[in-house]
């Protein structure tokens, strides 16, 4: 499951009233927390108290961390993920079509509640759009399904099923696709040099897809598949959740048409690396979460519709030289983690927290309402009174989070 503990004594930051201090949330609950790992006596360690205990001062997050250490501590908990976990990796039909209704599923509920696939800002009578990760392509059937008033040009990338890639369930005829590992492309991510002791030097790519348009919508659904049919190699494995969404960022930004939405899933709103994410994306476009209801209720994972994104801000810029670099790290330096500046992390907090709030609660409130309906977590309502979250004194005393304004709308 998903975070916790600290001792340091973050300031008054507008994240709400935590109750008690949760003394029970360890150093190894916050590597649960994380979206990748955390390499061992790094400094991010003491990052990552600072903003565990900032955020557990609120009621619903503490709610959730309460119940999540429920389960964590749960045999039966382990039992249940590991049977999830075993029918995911099944890749017969029946699996591949529950996934693919799935993901429409999921795909109708966001257009619904937020309107992402069908952005009108632009106005024009043809919309482009790029799917990242595309297979098995319910995202853009979904995106076309909605805009019959246009003409869809649909665009994709996906991993090739011999690579380990879900087959695309898409008319081909209808979409543009190229079939590589987004990961891989060098050239995009301005690495005009690979090592030549690098184990997959020859996998590398110098295309560079799309380079030539621009869309107006783009989907980042991409995430790391555990594949025991083509596993990948060792030096890959530690790294390839955050080389992945350091490649859907770059090419994302570096291909959306000013104005456009990009649409990425996530995990862990209270993950460092989300928190920064949030607010690098709130400084240059205008962002809300969205979490589909029935289909991984339990888990962290949520998605980032970012509306009206101005890429070539000054903020947006500096986002994608740091995404760059990270791609750069976590493929040729993965073993030297990347420095933290305790400063920007403390000002994010302080500038950034009520907005971060005002975003997650939503988010870790349906995860706790679900996790709290599971045999393995069941109890814990009891030892954590959950109408406390009701009770709760707002965010911010009288009025909702002060919310954070962009230097690009100011």
């Amino acid at each position: 499951m998903d975070v916790t503990d600290d001792q340091s004594s973050a300031t008054n930051i507008g994240l709400g009233i935590m109750q008690t201090t949760p003394d029970e949330f360890t150093m190894a609950d916050i590597h649960k927390a994380l979206p990748f790992p955390l390499v061992d006596g790094s400094p991010r360690e003491s990052a990552v108290q600072l903003v565990v205990s900032s955020l557990l001062r609120n009621a619903v997050f503490s709610r959730l961390m309460e119940i999540r250490n429920k389960g964590w501590n749960n045999p039966k908990g382990d039992e249940y993920f590991n049977r999830q976990r075993k029918e995911a990796d099944r890749g017969d039909k029946k699996n591949e079509k529950w996934f693919f209704t799935m993901m429409k599923d999921i795909s109708d509920q966001m257009q619904k509640k937020t309107g992402a696939l069908r952005p009108e800002e632009l106005d024009a009578l043809t919309l482009q759009i790029l799917d990242l990760c595309m297979a098995p392509g319910a995202f853009t059937l979904s995106v076309m399904r909605h805009n019959r008033h246009r003409n869809v040009l649909a665009h994709g990338i996906t991993l090739p099923e011999k690579d380990g890639g879900h087959p695309l369930w898409v008319d081909t005829s209808k979409v543009q696709v190229e079939e590589l590992d987004l990961t891989m492309l060098a050239t995009e991510f301005g690495c005009e040099t690979i090592p030549r002791s690098h184990p997959d030097h020859d996998l590398f790519l110098t295309k560079q897809p799309f380079c030539d348009q621009q869309f107006q919508l783009i989907l980042c659904d991409g995430q790391v598949l555990r594949n025991t049919v083509h596993p990948r190699s060792e030096h890959r494995e530690r790294f390839e959740a955050r080389r992945l969404a350091a490649a859907q960022l770059i090419l994302a930004l570096q291909r959306i048409m000013p104005g456009g939405t990009i649409v990425m899933l996530l995990h862990k709103v209270e993950a460092l690396e989300t928190i920064q994410l949030l607010f690098e994306f709130d400084s240059f476009s205008e962002i809300q979460l969205f979490k589909p209801i029935k289909h991984h209720e339990i888990r962290s994972s949520f998605y980032l519709i970012a509306k009206k994104v101005q890429p070539h801000a000054d903020t947006a810029q500096a986002a994608l030289k740091e995404w760059r670099e990270d791609w750069y790290r976590s493929t040729f330096g993965g073993e030297k983690d990347k420095n933290v500046d305790m400063e920007r992390i403390q000002y994010v907090l302080d500038t950034f927290g009520g907005r971060l709030i005002e975003l997650g609660e939503p988010i870790w409130k349906h995860q706790a309402d679900a996790l709290a309906e599971k045999a393995f977590t069941r109890g814990t309502e009891e030892a954590i009174n959950s109408a406390s979250t009701e009770a709760t004194p707002p965010i911010v005393t009288g009025s909702a989070p002060n919310r954070y304004v962009p230097p690009h709308r100011r």
